[in-house]
């Protein structure tokens, strides 16, 4: 876990009151801000991904020209919120909680493109 990166996300969330979603970082350095981590595209491999609670998450897979293929647990907080998966198949991050109340037992992995 990078402290300094948790504490930046939430100082940037409190100045552009941004109660939830994800701070997205590159090179330890803030590059952007999204609600949900639904279009791993959108961003290239490497970036990190900071949620509310501290969770962080890999942008992992594909190039710096198409984007990230999926995201992937960095480091769970220990304010850890219950396991969410992400994926471009999800349009919303309630489409992915209710995904993973049904079949949450059976895979405790990120569902990432390709994988459902």
């Amino acid at each position: 876990m990078n402290n300094q990166r948790a504490e930046s996300a939430k100082v940037f969330r409190r100045e552009r009151n941004h109660q939830s979603g994800y701070v997205i970082f590159f090179d330890d350095e803030i590059a952007g801000w999204t609600q949900y981590l639904d279009r791993p595209s959108a961003w290239v491999p490497g970036c990190i991904a900071v949620d509310d609670a501290g969770n962080e998450y890999c942008a992992t897979g594909g190039d710096e020209q198409s984007g990230a293929l999926s995201w992937e647990y960095y480091f769970v907080s220990h304010r850890a919120k219950p396991f969410v998966p992400v994926s471009p198949e999800f349009c919303t991050e309630k489409e992915a909680e209710n995904w993973f109340a049904q079949y949450g037992n059976e895979s405790m992995r990120l569902v990432s493109a390709g994988h459902l």
